[in-house]
């Protein structure tokens, strides 16, 4: 319901355009609406898509229901802004830090999009701050952010494991914005095997209140919406509309794009996130779209796929098994079977619970 809003522009309406608008299906009439306005209200502003419904309703997508929809939806607007707006504020300061403890960092998902991907980046609302830095630079990037009072959320498996192998590490501070330190786009298998650093070679600059911070190039910030599109269930809206505006707002070569994404061995997931997103709205095919529908993952991959199914937690890290040669499994799995005892008081769990948890997910992956 809430996908098929988003992706039916109102006819004849151009001024605000739709996040789909590039590749608009040519549906005019006005998107059918729940009984229930206030569920889909908290629907919109719990996927952080409230930007997005504005600009449908300031098309008229909503017929002869807009005014009543925009009376409930403009406070949730505004709230969500505001929300943005620290966001924001968060990443200056952030990419301020690392770039003075000589760190090269790229930021991620909404607060990068929303600058060089939407035509307002009021229609790409975003509620932290997610920013990759090298393997290499863990330790220090971690004391950077921390320098200024930000802590972790929670302790890690091991720290040797985490800076090898983990995904983010989330801290936050006073003022309540959190920001994920991303060593990864993605856990386990595809995390392990992807070299993010060859991102960061390709970092663009954009700009935020008269400042320069740096993002991924357009090709892998589409790699990196489609990742999150494939591998978070249920979907984020946000991530998926990503998908189909990125390409839309940006001429990226699908051979090349294609080639990059096998470069970074995730072709099988970031395929199955554009096509869930293509799915999802409605979209008509592209060259892009039709690759993805066609594409048939390696045994491997669909296995690892399968993970992000299963669960959350073991099923996904433990995956990561299979991206290593067989001498550096031991390294990768007794971290995760036997944490650090922090890391088990943070998730309120004993050795024998973690234990039995994680060989059952094992099993599983």
């Amino acid at each position: 319901m809430l996908a098929s809003a988003i992706a039916s522009p109102a006819a004849g309406s151009s001024a605000h355009p739709t996040p789909v608008d590039a590749t608009a299906s040519g549906r005019s009439a006005p998107a059918e609406l729940p009984s229930d306005l206030e569920a889909f209200v908290s629907q919109i502003e719990h996927q952080r898509v409230s930007g997005l419904v504005m600009a449908a309703l300031e098309g008229g997508a909503f017929g002869d229901r807009t005014d009543e929809v925009l009376g409930l939806l403009t406070p949730v607007h505004l709230q969500a802004l505001r929300t943005s707006l620290a966001a924001e504020a968060k990443s200056i300061e952030v990419a301020d830090l690392l770039e003075r403890a000589g760190i090269r960092s790229a930021m991620l998902k909404g607060c990068a999009t929303a600058w060089l991907d939407y035509p307002d980046p009021a229609m790409r609302i975003t509620g932290d701050v997610d920013v990759l830095v090298s393997r290499t630079d863990y330790a220090r990037a971690i004391a950077a952010l921390a320098s200024v009072g930000l802590v972790r959320v929670a302790p890690p498996f091991r720290v040797g494991w985490e800076r090898r192998y983990g995904k983010d590490i989330p801290m936050i501070g006073g003022a309540g914005v959190e920001v994920d330190l991303h060593l990864a786009l993605v856990s386990g298998y595809f995390g392990v095997r992807m070299p993010t650093d060859a991102m960061l070679d390709r970092a663009v600059p954009y700009h935020v209140g008269g400042r320069s911070l740096r993002a991924l190039g357009a090709a892998d910030r589409l790699i990196h919406a489609a990742i999150h599109t494939a591998s978070t269930t249920p979907v984020r809206l946000g991530s998926a509309v990503d998908v189909i505006r990125i390409p839309a707002a940006h001429h990226i070569e699908t051979g090349y794009f294609i080639r990059r994404a096998r470069a970074l061995c995730c072709d099988a997931l970031v395929a199955a996130g554009i096509a869930r997103s293509w799915e999802l709205f409605g979209v008509p095919p592209t060259e892009l779209s039709e690759w993805a529908l066609g594409h048939r993952a390696d045994d491997r991959q669909r296995r690892a796929m399968s993970s992000f199914d299963i669960g959350t937690g073991e099923s996904m890290w433990l995956s990561g098994l299979a991206a290593l040669p067989p001498l550096r499994r031991p390294g990768y799995a007794v971290p995760l079977l036997l944490p650090s005892r922090a890391h088990l008081a943070s998730r309120n769990r004993t050795f024998r619970e973690h234990i039995r948890t994680s060989v059952r997910r094992t099993r599983a992956v």
